[in-house]
């Protein structure tokens, strides 16, 4: 499971990681263009985990986030920077 949530007040997208077991994750995020513009991957060993995403960072307004846990993507959602 993973959730996702955008603080406006840290300026970060925040991610929040909760697997049966460890393991891959990879995080991208793509532009209302297709380009990348996020992308982080790590081995895991703990089921539990958080991680954010610096959005002042971030250009653009909408991007599609993916998150794949040992090469399955478990979300796959858009998210909007306003």
């Amino acid at each position: 499971m993973v959730e996702a949530r955008h603080n406006k007040a840290e300026a970060a997208i925040e991610l929040e990681f909760s697997f049966e077991d460890k393991g891959y994750v990879e995080v991208t995020m793509l532009d209302e263009n297709g380009n990348l513009a996020y992308s982080y991957h790590r081995f895991h060993s703990s089921p539990k985990r958080s991680h954010c995403i610096p959005s002042d960072q971030l250009h653009g307004q909408v991007y599609l986030l993916r998150v794949a846990f040992n090469g399955d993507t478990v979300i796959n959602e858009v998210i909007e920077l306003t």
